[in-house]
Order: C-alpha cells, then sequence, then structure tokens
C-alpha cells in the first residue's frame, strides 16, 4: 500500500512563484498607479492562499513611498462566509494583531485612514449601493476580486471600480474568456495549470523547472525550506503528490438520447417514464453489476469505492421542474442501492442545504464534510445531488468521482464540475485519482481541448498536439485504447474524436 503523505503546512511551489512575482511587480513601482493582475489558477488549487500571500507580504513590507495597509477583497456571492476568508488568511499566514478583517454587511464606515484593515465586501453590494461606494472604494491601497468570471455583474464592478488608482488583483479558476476582457498586460497573466502540476510531479530532472519558471525562483523556494525539511527538490514531488490525476470515463458515446429526456416524468409524476435512467444507473453506481463504471473505477489502483467515497451528481434542466425530479431520483437510488449509498439533494428551492448548515452558523463544505463522516459510519458512500453548481470556493476533499448527466457546452461548467473531484484529501487517505463519468463524450473532449492548450504559449496547439497530451497523461479511460502504445493510441484518439465531434 502506498505511504500516506501528511499535508505539509507550506506554501505550494506555485503559491510562492506567483504571489513573489506579483508582490515584486507592486513593491518595484515608482508611482502607486493602476496596476492590474490576473492570476489564472485552475480550481483547487488554492488562489485565496496565494491572496494571502500577498497580503502578507504588502502589509509587512510597507514602503517609503506606499503602504498597503487597507484591502478590498470583493467576492463573487452575496452569501460567500467572511469565516472561509478569515480560515484561509489565519491557515496561510501570521497576520500583525493590528490587522482587522472586516465584513462590509457588519462594517460599512470603517476609520481606514489608522485602522490596517482587510475588508470583504460582495461584488452585489458593489454595484446595488449608492455613490458614495465610489469614495468608499478610493481609500483602498489594493483591491482582490475573486472568481470574476460570471457575466454582467461582474462588468458592472469593474465599471465601479475602474477609477482606482492601485493595483487590482483578479483570481479567477475558469479564466480563458476574462483574459481579453480584463484587457490586463500579458506579462501581468500569471498561470497555472493542470500540465504544471504534472511537471512538478513527474519531473525528470529539476532542469525542467529550472527551463519553465525560472532558475532563480525554483533555487529560492528550495532554499527556503530544505534545512527545515532535510530535502531537495523532491519536496516539489511530494508537494504535488497528493494531487489527483484525472480520469475520464464516457457512459455511452453512442447514444442519441438528450440528458433531460433520460428525466421525464410519468403523466402522475411519481416515476420516471422510460426505465432508461434507471438502466444508465445500473451501469454506472451498481457495485452489484461487475461491468458498471464505478466497478471499473473501484478496481484501478487506488483508494476509491475501497472505503466510503463521495459522489455529486449534476443532473440537467428538466422540464417537470428539478426539484420533483430530484426527489424522484434521489428516491429510486434509496429504493435500489439504498444498502449502497445515503443521498442529499441540494437545489436551490429545497431547505437541505440550510438543515444541514443551521442556518449558515457552518459552511455549506463544513456541513457536508460532517454529513459523509456520518455516512462512513454506516459504511456507504455519499451521492450529492444537485443541478448545474455547488457554492463557489467550497472545498470536498472526500468526493473523488463527479458523475455528469447533463449536455451543457459551458466550457467554464464543465471545468468547475470537473475539478469538484480534485480536492487533496486526509479524510480516508492519499487520493491517486480524481474520476469524472460523463455522459457527453463531446464535453470531455471539448474541455480538454481548451484547458490543455497551455495559454502561456503564443502559438496555439493543433488538436494533434492536444491528443498527444490527452494520451501521455492518459486522461480518458477506454477499452479502446492502449496507452503502452502510444502511436497506436493517439490514432485511437484521434479516430474518436473524429467520430463523436
Amino acid at each position: 500500500s502506498k505511504e500516506k503523505l501528511e499535508l505539509p503546512p507550506i506554501q505550494r511551489f506555485h503559491q510562492f512563484w506567483i504571489s513573489n512575482k506579483i508582490i515584486d511587480t507592486i513593491l518595484n513601482k515608482r508611482s502607486k498607479r493602476r496596476n492590474d493582475f490576473l492570476i489564472a489558477a485552475i480550481p483547487r488549487s488554492g488562489k485565496s492562499y496565494i491572496m494571502a500571500y500577498i497580503i502578507e507580504s504588502l502589509i509587512k513590507k510597507n514602503t517609503n513611498l506606499h503602504s498597503y495597509n487597507n484591502i478590498l477583497i470583493i467576492t463573487t456571492y452575496p452569501n460567500e462566509t467572511i469565516n472561509g476568508y478569515i480560515e484561509a488568511l489565519n491557515k496561510a499566514i501570521k497576520l500583525p494583531k493590528n490587522v482587522k478583517i472586516i465584513n462590509y454587511k457588519e462594517n460599512n464606515n470603517p476609520n481606514l485612514n489608522i485602522e490596517k484593515n482587510i475588508y470583504i465586501i460582495s461584488k452585489q453590494s458593489v454595484f446595488r449601493t449608492n455613490k458614495k461606494i465610489q469614495n468608499f472604494i478610493k481609500k483602498f491601497d489594493i483591491i482582490f476580486t475573486d472568481e470574476f468570471h460570471h457575466g454582467g455583474s461582474s462588468k458592472l464592478v469593474l465599471k465601479k471600480i475602474n477609477h482606482f488608482n492601485g493595483p487590482i488583483i483578479h483570481l479567477t479558476g475558469t479564466y480563458h474568456k476574462v483574459e481579453s476582457r480584463y484587457q490586463i498586460n500579458e506579462k501581468n497573466i500569471h498561470y497555472w495549470e493542470y500540465e504544471d502540476v504534472q511537471l512538478c510531479k513527474k519531473f525528470n530532472s529539476i532542469k525542467e523547472l529550472y527551463k519553465k519558471y525560472g532558475t532563480k525562483v525554483v533555487k529560492n523556494y528550495i532554499n527556503k525550506y530544505e534545512k527545515k525539511y532535510n530535502m531537495g527538490p523532491e519536496l516539489l514531488k511530494k508537494m504535488y503528490s497528493l494531487f489527483p490525476d484525472m480520469k475520464y470515463y464516457t457512459i455511452n458515446r453512442e447514444t442519441i438520447i438528450k440528458p433531460r429526456d433520460l428525466f421525464i416524468l410519468n403523466k402522475d409524476q411519481t416515476d420516471f417514464a422510460s426505465n432508461k435512467i434507471k438502466k444508465l444507473l445500473e451501469n454506472v453506481i451498481d457495485l452489484n453489476n461487475e461491468n458498471s463504471i464505478f466497478n471499473k473505477i473501484k478496481n484501478q489502483e487506488g483508494r476509491t469505492l475501497d472505503k466510503s467515497t463521495g459522489i455529486i451528481c449534476f443532473l440537467p434542466s428538466v422540464m417537470d421542474g428539478i426539484d420533483n425530479v430530484s426527489k424522484i431520483f434521489e428516491k429510486y437510488i434509496l429504493t435500489k442501492y439504498g444498502d449502497i449509498y445515503e443521498t442529499i439533494v441540494l437545489n436551490s428551492k429545497n431547505n437541505n442545504k440550510k438543515k444541514i448548515t443551521k442556518d449558515s452558523k457552518i459552511g455549506l463544505d463544513v456541513a457536508l464534510i460532517k454529513k459523509f463522516e456520518q455516512v462512513k459510519k454506516n459504511n456507504k458512500h455519499f451521492i450529492i445531488i444537485v443541478k448545474d453548481m455547488l457554492e463557489a470556493g467550497i472545498s470536498l476533499p472526500f468526493v473523488d468521482i463527479i458523475l455528469k448527466l447533463h449536455d451543457s457546452d459551458s466550457y467554464e461548467k464543465n471545468l468547475q464540475q470537473n475539478l469538484r473531484s480534485s480536492t487533496e484529501s486526509k479524510i480516508i487517505g492519499e487520493k491517486p485519482y480524481a474520476y469524472i463519468v460523463d455522459y457527453n463524450y463531446n464535453n470531455i473532449f471539448r474541455v480538454l481541448l481548451e484547458s490543455l492548450n497551455t495559454k502561456d504559449q503564443k502559438k496555439q496547439l493543433s488538436t494533434k498536439d492536444i491528443i498527444k497530451k490527452i494520451v501521455e497523461y492518459e486522461l480518458i479511460v477506454s477499452e479502446d485504447i492502449n496507452y503502452s502504445d502510444m502511436e497506436n493510441a493517439i490514432e485511437k484518439m484521434e479516430n474518436l474524436e473524429f467520430n463523436y465531434s
């Protein structure tokens, strides 16, 4: 069995690299003028920790010319709790005792002239408030915008902060459409992608990292921790060994049935109109079916499904109402597979979220982890049933498998959903793989073609080049493909892409 590895309480290399690049740029500027940055890092890579390291450095490294005492963080959702930011800030860094973290809802008139503040406000509060907000924003030294990729409201916020003269740092995990929107200098865009993780996990020579990130920063990182941990370059590999490799399954490439048609209800609205969704579940989640996808996953080298694990099932838009369909879907799973699974439905109109978070006194991620611990005691697996998305920013380390039963072609939505299974885990043990089981084969290819086209290369890669990467990382699991024969695997993958794109 693989040795369990505890998460080191230190900066990951990419957090060190990106935060230092931004800090150096800000502090080396002669004038404290507008300077926009974009931290473009894949979901689950700890962007809030990068933000924390930047805040710590700027507060401690105030120069003779400029101080960075008052910091504004604009969040994506109005229900994003301050506790999540406090946890990230306190876990990553040690803030001076005189630094206060303030929620706009609790105090919208701080004394910014004499106090050091980290101020948190939702973007909805920014564009809904009156003109005083612009004067309020001008009082800050630096602004962070968190997860700004959600359409119109983000644009309105950008207009509100357009006249701000200090540094603005944007953070996002789905950045492929927002790069042009922000119109940021290419030198101020800092990427961290799946390929970067793979390089840090599997490099043969430290020179590979020197070439990609620069000799000085890699050496500085290793020197920072070498004595404390008695490790050199191998520290980087251990740091990223806990980030699971992605594995994609498709349920049925040849199907022509739209996902929403699987969920059509009968006239009485008491059951599904056909047995197609039930047959699909038998082929996917039935552990008594030796040919089911979940049994294939279980039989791979890894911990998944050997003990209790978590699954998020994303449903499609449906004609009969998502809440009604979700209840019937959940009822069938519990009736047919209740000895294997426990479930929870998290949709906008039901009260399950409110119940488990105890009226928002605890965060959704903490509540779900507690719920999972109960499921684990019963020796079962946990299925979270939801439409579209969960709250941004929450991490669910017990989730190993994403089951996508929709045909949305939104790149951002699909990427966010896929990476919900990639949160590193200490709950059960080392997690070598994160699985995505997708009803729509086109979406697997669409996301991989986009996300593997590394953005810090000036020349866009061809489809064939990206297919080579898919084969190199063995991303798509298929009985048709033998990855030990790379040339044959590439040819097979090209045929799959041609037939089903």
